[in-house]
Order: C-alpha cells, then sequence, then structure tokens
C-alpha cells in the first residue's frame, strides 16, 4: 500500500476511534429518578426549599407522563409507581436534554428540582401550553441522577 494511502486509513480510525469516545465514554448513561411532588397552594422558582414545604409540597402520585428528550429523541419512563419515575440509560452529563411533562388536568406551574447538591433545590419552572397540559424545558442533570417535580395546584395559570 503506498504511504498516502496508509495515512489515509490511519486519519479514518483516528476520526472513528475519536467520534466513539466522544458518543459513548465521554457522555456516561445512567439511570435517573425523578421524585413528583403535589403542591397545594401557589408556587414560584427561586424559593428556599422551606417556602415549599410551606406551600404544602409532598411527595404525591400526579397522573402525568413525563419524557426526556435527547437530541430530539424522547425517552419513556421504564417505571412509574407512585411519586417516584425510573427512567434508564440517560446521558447525564448531556447538555442536549430537555422535559415533556403532559398532565391529566391543567396545573397552575410545574417547577423542577434536583437532590444532587446537598439537599433539595428548585431549579428552574417549565413552560406551559395554553391548555396548561403541557410543560417543556430544558434538564441540565449535571451527573445528577435524582431529581424532582414539583406540581403547582390544578387550574390555569393566572394571566
Amino acid at each position: 500500500m503506498p504511504p498516502g494511502w496508509t495515512v489515509l486509513v490511519l486519519l479514518a480510525g483516528l476520526i472513528f476511534a475519536w467520534s466513539y469516545y466522544d458518543s459513548r465514554i465521554k457522555v456516561p448513561l445512567a439511570d435517573i429518578s425523578i421524585d413528583t411532588w403535589v403542591c397545594s397552594e401557589d408556587i414560584t422558582p427561586g424559593e428556599p426549599w422551606n417556602a415549599y414545604l410551606r406551600a404544602g409540597c409532598t411527595p404525591g402520585e400526579v397522573d402525568v407522563d413525563v419524557s426526556v428528550f435527547h437530541l430530539a429523541q424522547g425517552r419513556p419512563p421504564v417505571s412509574h409507581s407512585g411519586s417516584r419515575i425510573i427512567m434508564d440509560r440517560i446521558p447525564i452529563k448531556s447538555i442536549e436534554l430537555s422535559y415533556q411533562v403532559d398532565t391529566a388536568v391543567p396545573r397552575q406551574t410545574v417547577l423542577q428540582g434536583d437532590y444532587n447538591s446537598g439537599g433539595p433545590m428548585v431549579v428552574g419552572e417549565l413552560n406551559n401550553d395554553r391548555a396548561a397540559q403541557r410543560f417543556t424545558g430544558p434538564f441540565r442533570p449535571d451527573g445528577g441522577t435524582r431529581f424532582i417535580l414539583l406540581f403547582g395546584p390544578e387550574g390555569a395559570p393566572a394571566d
């Protein structure tokens, strides 16, 4: 084989090895758990955790379908029992993840949080559709595996 072809084959092999590392090893996959909490009073993001407890937020079962999207491909949960949703093989270091939460009844708000930084903490609010039954937003696990969705009271949000 001439030297030019050898370099070309080596270059193709290096590109393949780099792309495999970048997509499989650098971005680890892990199972994640999402706990659902139901709040009896209005909730807003940015409050200390005690404010959510005072708003009547407790772990509770919600009639909801949750999907995590990675690169526009949805991943449904593998189990959903009570207030815990388990999803498998989620790329926990990826920045290309998003939530889609479909509720059976309109909700005033849905907040997302995590348990990974020492204790429960709300990190943002999901955007709702006009019917207040589909909520979407970015999901940034940053290597964590335990998360929370807080559901506000039933009813359409105030404009």
